[in-house]
């Protein structure tokens, strides 16, 4: 069991409503292999349940039939993190319109 053969098995998985598959879109994160134990994480935009655990039935069965049929995996879900916005201001420059603390 190589890193390539699971992320090929993994790249005929395709998330709902993604034309891309879930390696090529980035979704797949964290690949770790160790003899017959597979864990990875996948990085997803939705809190849906059912969507969730469809695509972790479809991860699992690719890895299986096209891998290893005895590996262990482990599939975890993290959010897709939201851009965040960095505001900066002048150090020790007083806040416009702000007379006193």
């Amino acid at each position: 069991m190589t890193k390539e053969k699971v992320l090929d098995a993994l790249k005929t998985v395709y998330y709902a409503g993604n034309e891309t598959d879930i390696v090529s879109a980035g979704i797949v994160q964290d690949l770790n292999i160790e003899k017959y134990y597979i864990s990875f994480s996948l990085i997803v935009d939705t809190t849906d349940a059912d969507v969730r655990l469809k695509l972790k039935s479809e991860a699992i069965k690719a890895i299986k039939e096209q891998v290893n049929k005895d590996a262990i995996i482990k599939v975890a879900f993290q959010n897709k993190p939201v851009a965040e916005t960095a505001y900066e201001q002048e150090p020790n420059t007083p806040l416009s319109g702000v007379k006193k603390l």
